[in-house]
Protein backbone atom coordinates (compact mmCIF):
# COMPACT_ATOMS: atom_id res chain seq x y z
CA UNK A 1 0.00 0.00 0.00
CA UNK A 2 1.31 3.47 -0.87
CA UNK A 3 2.16 6.01 1.78
CA UNK A 4 -0.69 8.35 2.54
CA UNK A 5 -1.16 11.28 4.90
CA UNK A 6 -4.03 11.37 7.35
CA UNK A 7 -5.01 14.25 9.61
CA UNK A 8 -5.87 13.20 13.15
CA UNK A 9 -6.91 15.19 16.18
CA UNK A 10 -4.94 14.24 19.31
CA UNK A 11 -5.40 16.16 22.54
CA UNK A 12 -6.87 19.14 20.71
CA UNK A 13 -4.12 19.39 18.09
CA UNK A 14 -4.23 18.29 14.45
CA UNK A 15 -1.37 16.08 13.28
CA UNK A 16 -0.76 15.00 9.70
CA UNK A 17 0.57 11.44 9.90
CA UNK A 18 2.16 9.58 7.00
CA UNK A 19 2.03 5.83 6.67
CA UNK A 20 0.62 2.84 4.87
CA UNK A 21 -2.20 2.03 7.31
CA UNK A 22 -5.82 2.76 6.46
CA UNK A 23 -7.39 6.00 7.59
CA UNK A 24 -9.85 4.08 9.75
CA UNK A 25 -7.04 2.29 11.56
CA UNK A 26 -5.10 5.50 12.21
CA UNK A 27 -8.26 7.23 13.44
CA UNK A 28 -8.92 4.25 15.74
CA UNK A 29 -5.46 4.65 17.27
CA UNK A 30 -5.97 8.40 17.67
CA UNK A 31 -9.31 7.77 19.37
CA UNK A 32 -7.68 5.31 21.78
CA UNK A 33 -4.90 7.77 22.56
CA UNK A 34 -7.40 10.59 23.12
CA UNK A 35 -9.33 8.38 25.53
CA UNK A 36 -6.16 7.60 27.48
CA UNK A 37 -5.21 11.28 27.63
CA UNK A 38 -8.73 12.17 28.81
CA UNK A 39 -8.53 9.52 31.57
CA UNK A 40 -5.20 10.85 32.78
CA UNK A 41 -6.30 14.48 32.71
CA UNK A 42 -9.27 13.51 34.89
CA UNK A 43 -6.90 12.24 37.60
CA UNK A 44 -6.44 14.65 40.51
CA UNK A 45 -3.20 16.59 40.18
CA UNK A 46 -2.30 15.38 36.69
CA UNK A 47 -2.68 18.80 35.08
CA UNK A 48 -0.53 20.35 37.81
CA UNK A 49 2.44 18.21 36.77
CA UNK A 50 5.06 19.58 34.35
CA UNK A 51 4.30 18.74 30.71
CA UNK A 52 7.26 16.39 30.38
CA UNK A 53 6.04 14.44 33.42
CA UNK A 54 2.53 14.30 31.94
CA UNK A 55 4.04 12.87 28.75
CA UNK A 56 6.00 10.23 30.66
CA UNK A 57 2.90 9.24 32.62
CA UNK A 58 0.99 8.88 29.34
CA UNK A 59 3.76 6.72 27.85
CA UNK A 60 3.86 4.54 30.97
CA UNK A 61 0.09 4.06 30.90
CA UNK A 62 0.17 3.10 27.22
CA UNK A 63 3.02 0.65 27.84
CA UNK A 64 1.08 -0.79 30.79
CA UNK A 65 -1.95 -1.36 28.54
CA UNK A 66 0.27 -3.03 25.94
CA UNK A 67 1.94 -5.42 28.38
CA UNK A 68 -1.35 -6.31 30.07
CA UNK A 69 -2.81 -7.16 26.65
CA UNK A 70 0.24 -9.29 25.79
CA UNK A 71 -0.19 -11.14 29.11
CA UNK A 72 -3.85 -11.81 28.32
CA UNK A 73 -2.88 -13.13 24.88
CA UNK A 74 -0.29 -15.44 26.45
CA UNK A 75 -2.86 -16.75 28.95
CA UNK A 76 -5.35 -17.42 26.14
CA UNK A 77 -2.65 -19.26 24.20
CA UNK A 78 -1.72 -21.34 27.28
CA UNK A 79 -5.41 -22.10 27.90
CA UNK A 80 -5.85 -23.35 24.33
CA UNK A 81 -2.85 -25.64 24.74
CA UNK A 82 -4.25 -27.03 27.99
CA UNK A 83 -7.69 -27.57 26.48
CA UNK A 84 -6.21 -29.32 23.43
CA UNK A 85 -4.13 -31.58 25.68
CA UNK A 86 -7.16 -32.44 27.79
CA UNK A 87 -9.15 -33.47 24.72
CA UNK A 88 -6.33 -35.67 23.45
CA UNK A 89 -6.14 -37.72 26.65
Amino acid sequence: MAKQYIDVLIDGKVYSLGGSETEGYVQQIATYLNGKIFQLKAQPGFLKMPEDYQSIMTYLNLADDYFKEKEIEALHFFYKICVNKAYRT
